[in-house]
């Protein structure tokens, strides 16, 4: 975790300080991914306010290291990009323009990178789960009366052409979704310690 996460997000000198809450974070959110994968329950992360207050929290996170850093002046300032062009008044009144427009960029993305934490966490859980449970459907769609299209009817040899292929790739899908779990909660570790280093050390 250290040297996967922590380290290349922060740097050596902050890594240790942020290690207990990017580790409590992964494991957290790594638990929830496979909760998914029991049978009869659905995976918490697949709800988009369960990936919100994730993100609300490394949000928080997030910024108070910034303003722990830089002061609460200083970090506010940290969005608000040198520009400096040379010529007349009219090259210099576009200069500000273009700096402070970049500046509401900047404060915009403060929130956007939240925002983004928790649809590319909700989306990836959500998408999985539901290509899995379309798949099973197949097998109710060929199985039950109520459910069976008209060529479908009464046709036993299209049940049992569909079920195997759906139970072994949903197996197949399955072991992938394990993958997916632990991969999504390392993306969502190592974004939010990535801008914990930007909020610490701003790039301008």
């Amino acid at each position: 975790m250290r040297d996967k996460i922590a380290r290349p997000g922060l740097g050596v000198h902050d890594a240790d300080k942020y290690l207990p809450y990017l580790t409590t974070l992964f494991l957290f959110i790594f638990s929830l991914n496979l909760i998914g994968m029991i049978p009869f329950l659905g995976s918490p992360t697949a709800a988009i306010t369960v990936t919100a207050a994730l993100a609300l929290v490394s949000f928080v996170v997030i910024h108070a290291s910034g303003i722990a850093s830089n002061g609460g002046a200083g970090y506010l300032k940290t969005f608000i990009p040198h520009i400096e062009l040379e010529g007349g008044p009219v090259i210099q009144g576009l200069g500000v323009c273009i700096k402070y427009g970049m500046a509401v960029l900047e404060y915009a993305t403060a929130f956007i990178r939240a925002g983004v934490l928790a649809v590319r966490l909700f989306a990836n859980m959500l998408a999985g789960h539901t290509v899995l449970f379309m798949i099973l459907f197949f097998i109710a769609l060929v199985d039950n009366p109520d459910y069976q299209i008209e060529i479908a009817k009464g046709k036993d040899w299209m049940f049992w052409g569909i079920m195997p292929f759906s139970v072994i790739l949903v197996t197949a899908l399955s072991l992938l979704e394990l993958f997916i779990a632990g991969l999504q909660a390392f993306i969502f570790t190592f974004l939010t310690a990535v801008f914990i280093g930007l909020a610490k050390h701003p790039p301008h």
